[in-house]
């Protein structure tokens, strides 16, 4: 591919508890020539010039970093922190939606658009992720499990369970 790429690795004494992460740019001359700027003002020891222009530098970056990962609608993101904290619950996307203030549908397609799923998805895979937590236990039954993972049903709980992880929940266990 024809272009420029370039990385950027910052150093500190401090820890970091941030996760690295790769922003793709479609213009990344101005961040060039910001660098750049920044250079020159540090060859002529000129301090506070280069930290204002470094300071600008990460805010773009940061700025970049918040369209990209985080989501547009903080409707979805309260509601979501909803359901990551009722997903056992039957009528948890209800009351989610209900929280948002939001129409069923309009809901249903912010979240997808802001988490690439949607929540009936989201919802399922957080109640088999659960679910594997459980089995792993071994002090419940898989229709115990069906039911404190809130599904309607222990043979719909298999179906899913099944397809998402591609062994039946009664083996799951087995295979560990």
């Amino acid at each position: 591919e024809s272009g420029k790429a370039f990385s950027i690795h910052f150093t500190t004494y401090d820890e970091i508890n941030t996760d690295s992460f790769c922003i793709q740019m479609p213009i990344g001359d101005e961040f060039v020539a910001i660098l750049e700027k920044a250079k020159t003002a540090q060859d002529t020891n000129d301090d506070l010039t280069t930290m204002s222009l470094l300071y600008l530098f990460c805010a773009k970056l940061e700025h970049i970093r918040q369209k990209k990962y985080f989501p547009k609608d903080n409707r979805t993101v309260a509601a979501k922190a909803y359901i990551d904290g009722h997903y056992t619950e039957k009528n948890c996307l209800n009351s989610a939606i209900s929280e948002s203030n939001l129409s069923f549908r309009r809901f249903g397609e912010l979240f997808k658009e802001n988490y690439s799923i949607t929540p009936n998805r989201y919802i399922i895979h957080r109640r088999v992720e659960y679910a594997k937590t459980l089995l792993v236990s071994k002090l419940f039954t898989v229709e115990q499990i069906a039911e404190m993972c809130g599904f309607s049903d222990v043979y719909y709980f298999s179906k899913v369970f099944k397809k998402l992880t591609g062994i039946a929940p009664s083996k799951w266990t087995q295979q560990l």
